[in-house]
């Protein structure tokens, strides 16, 4: 089978120019003829063409415009645009140019360096176009590569909560359900997408550091002595110290941190306020709040969450941030959000 040959479409409004043009191209490339700038929009977007040459002589003006458009429409905005005119005059080419065009010429008659010139602009367009394929192979190849990470990323935090939940069955699924409605909020308040990502798995994380508080407080059926609260405060720092040592995008580990500080400095277990604190943290430390209060504990049943969206609300703007509150608030109230036990 012949080699197909590359598609030119010459536009020109001087009939023995197109004549001339043709003769020179005709025996290497599929040629289209045609006379106005009116019709070389419409082929040139039906047929898309390897190289367009404008021979425009009478209408200028009409030409660069074409070439304008050409350039602006994704279709053909990678389609060498050649002038030709032999009563161009400077700033005639500079419009060539600034219109999109690769290449400008004095003379038709330049049979051999017009092939010349065409041969390199299919080349270099034939460069970009293997450039383009290559960046989209390796896009996609990023793209699963990413994709495959942060599935086993996933599920090694998966056995991680569940190694942390082994020790407290009581609070089975709380890492999770933390994890989910913060993200929710995060969505409604249109955070970005980092911030969001960094949420998702900080709220899946925010427990880690009771792996090292002891199972008897952890499943003390009663009130905490004083001194087993002041073990258990301890749980952030131990979880952030744990996550300080794995390479991560998002800043979970200060995330960890903060998720039971308070805006006001009476929170653990550095008692810093508002300003000193991350968006991120203010909204697990809603949904953490949230979590715990509607579900059962062995020193208590669970509160509901009628209760739980009260006190949030109580203590908006003191304890908990208040777009964090509102945005909580109108999930549970307007947007019926539940949890998933």
């Amino acid at each position: 089978m012949p080699e197909k040959k590359p598609h030119i479409i010459i536009c020109s409004d001087l009939p023995g120019k197109s004549d001339q043009l043709s003769l020179a191209l005709a025996e290497d490339y599929h040629l289209t003829n045609i006379n106005t700038t009116d019709t070389l929009l419409d082929i040139s977007y039906q047929q898309l063409p390897d190289v367009i040459i404008i021979n425009i002589n009478l209408n200028k003006v009409g030409g660069f415009k074409a070439c304008e458009q050409l350039k602006s429409n994704e279709a053909t905005v990678d389609i060498p645009v050649i002038f030709i005119s032999e009563i161009f005059d400077e700033t005639d080419t500079i419009k060539a140019f600034n219109a999109g065009a690769v290449d400008y010429m004095k003379y038709a008659f330049h049979q051999k360096e017009l092939r010349a010139r065409i041969r390199n602009h299919l080349m270099l367009k034939q460069s970009r176009e293997n450039l383009k394929k290559k960046n989209q192979l390796l896009t996609s190849t990023m793209s699963k590569e990413n994709e495959r990470l942060q599935q086993l990323m996933e599920a090694t935090i998966r056995a991680i909560v569940q190694t942390v939940e082994s020790r407290d069955p009581y609070t089975a699924g709380h890492q999770q359900r933390v994890s989910d409605l913060s993200y929710e909020i995060a969505k409604v308040m249109a955070l970005d997408a980092s911030q969001k990502m960094a949420i998702k798995y900080a709220g899946i994380l925010h427990d880690i550091g009771k792996l090292r508080v002891p199972d008897a407080i952890l499943n003390r059926p009663g009130k905490l002595l004083s001194i087993e609260f002041d073990v258990l405060k301890i749980h952030p720092q131990i979880g952030s110290d744990i996550l300080d040592t794995v390479p991560s995008p998002w800043p979970l580990s200060r995330i960890i941190l903060e998720h039971h500080e308070r805006l006001d400095g009476s929170g653990y277990p550095n008692g810093i306020t508002s300003d000193n604190m991350l968006i991120e943290s203010k909204v697990i430390a809603v949904a953490d709040v949230m979590e715990a209060m509607s579900s059962h504990r062995p020193y208590r049943p669970s509160q509901g969450i009628d209760l739980a969206l009260e006190e949030i609300n109580n203590q908006k703007g003191l304890l908990y941030d208040e777009q964090t509150v509102d945005t909580c608030t109108h999930l549970f109230v307007k947007g019926n959000y539940k949890f998933g036990w």
